[in-house]
């Protein structure tokens, strides 16, 4: 029973000890490295999972410790500090977690981050590999396995030159299946169309909701920017630039019978900035996880008072740095009277929380 003590006194109290995982508690008189691998291979992988609690185990890299870091701690190390198995080169730390949430991780050292080896679910976000859980009661809100679907309509590359920026820039269309030369088309404008396309797949997106008739037939406007830094911070330039530029040149190929914008993070801020300064152009707007500061939109959002059909706003539970702006938001516009819709998801602020949301928001947007 020594170990099994030792473990207690770790934790610091019994009733800590008993919040554990059962399949991890049960083994604590006999924690070996053998035993712990023994756990993993039947629990499938790590981490281990029971109701509410989920146990991490890492082994130590160079000597080093590691400390978990996650979207619930804020990817921060000091929230994520590991225990050491007695007698083995093992650490190991339990949290709760929403019974609903999906969780990217990773483990970190003095030389860097590394994902958890021993679980074989890994993600690519903001083009770095994390590892992935998710709760039993977690809900994949995909409604189309849209990376398994053939395209029917046609995605359209180009690219305009502007006056503005005085550069090249590049821009696509996605034409649903059927489309009509001539015919008027809700348009659906895409902050960061380059990474809506090449990660989220949004064309296939669009295809596979308007092909089960969950949507209406639209056209796929996307727009990347040179630096998201300068020109997604409530650049007047920037909005100039769509509309003066971008929106004739959409036009002269294709007709619009209303304008709706989509932009996650930083590109939420430049679709909420783009349609707080035009709403006689943009009609509706999704702003996924949208980083405002420095921008403060729910103060010009009271004053100004614009009038939309429907803004949709969507912020993931454990994103500390950009939830209270979203809040703030919502907060405005209950006060100036617009329509709105509000979900917090139990996910972090990422781009495959930004997928998975997305087939219910666009369904969302055209009801």
């Amino acid at each position: 029973m020594v170990r099994f003590i030792f473990f207690i006194g770790l934790l610091g109290s019994p009733l800590l000890a008993q919040s554990m995982p059962q399949k991890f508690y049960s083994m604590l008189p006999k924690a070996t490295d053998a035993a712990i691998q023994k756990l993993i291979e039947q629990n499938g992988g790590t981490p281990v999972i029971e109701n509410d609690t989920v146990l991490f185990l890492a082994k130590s890299f160079n000597g080093e410790r590691p400390f978990m870091i996650a979207d619930f701690n804020q990817w921060d190390s000091t929230r994520g500090w590991m225990l050491p198995v007695d007698g083995t080169d093992w650490f190991f730390r339990f949290d709760k977690v929403a019974t609903d949430a999906r969780i990217e991780y990773a483990f970190k050292y003095t030389g860097g981050e590394r994902i958890d080896a021993f679980n074989p679910k890994r993600i690519l976000s903001f083009d770095v590999e994390t590892s992935e859980f998710t709760m039993p009661g977690f809900k994949n809100s995909r409604l189309i396995r849209h990376d398994a679907y053939q395209l029917r309509g046609k995605l359209k590359k180009d690219s305009i030159y502007s006056a503005i920026f005085k550069n090249k820039r590049a821009v696509a269309m996605y034409e649903p299946h059927g489309y009509q030369l001539g015919k008027s088309y809700p348009v659906i404008l895409f902050k960061d169309g380059t990474l809506y396309i090449q990660r989220m797949k949004i064309h296939q997106v669009l295809d596979s909701l308007i092909e089960a008739k969950l949507i209406p037939p639209v056209i796929g406007l996307f727009t990347s920017p040179n630096s998201r830094r300068i020109e997604y911070v409530g650049s007047a330039d920037y909005r100039k630039y769509i509309v003066e530029e971008v929106l004739p040149f959409f036009e002269s190929r294709y007709k619009a019978s209303e304008y709706s914008v989509v932009g996650s993070s930083r590109g939420g801020l430049a679709a909420v900035d783009l349609v707080l300064n035009h709403p006689g152009i943009f009609s509706k707007c999704v702003g996924i996880s949208p980083a405002f500061r420095p921008v403060e939109i729910a103060d010009q959002w009271i004053r100004l008072k614009p009038t939309f059909q429907k803004i949709i706003v969507i912020e993931s539970r454990y994103d500390a740095d950009w939830l209270p702006d979203a809040r703030a938001w919502v907060m405005a516009l209950r006060a100036a009277g617009t329509p709105y819709e509000y979900w917090e998801i139990p996910q972090g602020h990422n781009q495959e929380a930004w997928v998975h949301v997305m087939d219910e928001a666009l369904i969302e947007l055209f009801k």
